[in-house]
């Protein structure tokens, strides 16, 4: 009987001893608490940085009346109002206010400020009448280049075609342009009249 306990604690002495160096050999190669949240706050951070560098990124073009006009690369996502600050304002002479600052910018797009001149005819037809439109008969090449799709070229083309053919009967007249088709009329439509 003797012999059974003597065995017993012999081999619980063992399971003991193996329990007690597994312990001690495990501790040794566990880090502390303080370096893997140090560890898990860097990879956050390199995430973070990884995210922000693969941002998408749009260019547009502000010109006008601005202080530093030029090709910008802004954020997806960025509004009018930004870019102008970006561009370091507008001068004393923009009107800013004459359109919608707080308007989505697209990538490519051309963001065109007006003077405050400019910016009261626009907003004056030749009736008369206060309607914001851009007038094909009378827009200045400036002000037909703050439609979307009209560039200088284009503008060029409009104010040409109405001084040798009598202006626009109809918005539709556009189309005549060569480079203004279906797809860059739907853009305008209602942005223009006659």
């Amino acid at each position: 009987m003797q012999k059974k306990y003597v065995k017993l604690a012999i081999i619980l002495l063992a399971f003991l001893l193996a329990g007690a160096f597994y312990c001690l050999s495990t501790s040794d190669k566990e880090e502390p608490e303080w370096e893997l949240r140090e560890e898990t706050e860097q990879s956050t951070e390199r995430m973070e940085e990884a995210i922000t560098q693969t941002e998408k990124k749009i260019y547009v073009h502000i010109c006008g009346e601005v202080n530093k006009p030029g090709v910008y690369s802004v954020p997806e996502g960025f509004r009018v109002y930004e870019l102008l600050e970006l561009a370091g304002g507008a001068t004393e002479e923009g009107a800013p206010d004459a359109m919608n600052l707080a308007g989505m910018l697209k990538d490519g797009e051309r963001i065109v400020i007006l003077s405050k001149e400019e910016a009261a005819s626009l907003a004056v037809s030749e009736s008369g009448e206060n309607t914001g439109l851009v007038n094909l008969n009378t827009a200045s090449i400036h002000q037909l280049m703050t439609l979307p799709g009209i560039g200088e070229s284009k503008a060029k083309d409009i104010v040409r075609y109405r001084e040798e053919n009598g202006g626009f009967q109809v918005i539709e007249d556009i189309m005549k342009i060569s480079g203004i088709k279906e797809a860059v009329f739907q853009k305008i439509r209602d942005l223009i009249t006659v």
